[in-house]
């Protein structure tokens, strides 16, 4: 899994939450983080991409909340919905309706 994050596109007004959160998404959603693939911890991603744990921290609750990864204490955290939200919907009727 090959990140990086560019102070100069801060500077342009991308914050390094925000290119860090699309990175991971864009990787998600195209099946190169699949379902069940592990992220590296916080800590370790933070020190490879030389930022804080916080901005790390940030974009895990974001993608957690989104239900595209599950985080467990000791355990670390896993891809856990490797499609786009709006590749499967539920229909009027409760089930789901994939395509």
């Amino acid at each position: 899994m090959a990140l990086r994050v560019s102070r100069r596109a801060v500077v342009a007004g991308v914050s390094l939450q925000a290119q860090l959160y699309r990175q991971l998404v864009e990787q998600i959603d195209a099946g190169a983080l699949a379902e069940g693939a592990r992220l590296p911890a916080a800590r370790a991603m933070a020190r490879q991409l030389r930022v804080s744990r916080n901005t790390v921290d940030a974009v895990m609750v974001r993608l957690q909340a989104e239900g595209r990864i599950v985080r467990r204490v000791g355990s670390g955290s896993a891809v856990v919905r490797s499609t786009p939200p709006s590749a499967s919907r539920v229909d009027d009727e409760g089930g789901t309706n994939d395509g």
